[in-house]
């Protein structure tokens, strides 16, 4: 099966949606900074490369214990960050599948693509109420794992993405590759 891929955070956003998201949390319910100092020690133990980054996201997340995620809250969260959302990306309803893969936590990126013409997103499992990663992290090579979960043997068409080295595993299967930077697309050779 032929299909498109999209990666999200700097790609088909602008941005991190998941630091967006915590911030927008911290906005609504500014008592989580208590877990600050505990988030800032697992970031410390990432760049020591002490933590795994799927360890270290996990842990971060435990301030989801704490958010009412539901319907509304995540619809005001894409109401105040729909504008960061690249103009350029318009899924159509005839074209081949388009897949959007992203190490974000899944919901996050599935309430930011509510009204996009997107049938599969994959990112990363959260258990919301334990603020806990259900798996690995979504990144890299764990993409493509989570790709073939759902198809087969997927065959990608185009690819895109803003990272060359997060995404090389998906670039190096993709027919076409797209880099996005300062939210325009080029194409990469070769």
């Amino acid at each position: 099966m032929q299909i498109d891929v999209y990666d999200f955070d700097g790609t088909i956003y602008d941005g991190d949606c998941t630091v967006d998201f915590w911030l927008y949390c911290i906005r609504h319910r500014p008592w989580i900074l208590y877990l600050l100092p505990f988030q800032g020690f697992c970031f410390l133990m990432l760049t020591l490369k002490i933590f795994s980054g799927t360890r270290a996201k996990g842990l971060f997340l435990r301030y989801l214990r704490h958010i009412p995620v539901n319907d509304e809250w995540m619809r005001r969260f894409y109401e105040r960050k729909k504008h960061k959302l690249m103009p350029w990306f318009k899924p159509e309803k005839n074209a081949l599948p388009t897949v959007i893969i992203s190490a974000s936590p899944q919901f996050i990126v599935e309430a930011l693509c509510i009204n996009f013409n997107v049938k599969t997103i994959i990112g990363t499992r959260c258990d919301i109420k334990k603020g806990a990663i259900l798996g690995k992290n979504c990144k890299r090579e764990e993409k493509i794992r989570r790709l073939h979960e759902l198809y087969d043997t997927p065959v990608i068409r185009r690819m895109y993405t803003d990272s060359l080295k997060n995404d090389r595993p998906l670039l190096l299967l993709a027919k076409e590759r797209y880099l996005v930077k300062n939210r325009q697309v080029v194409v990469i050779s070769g």
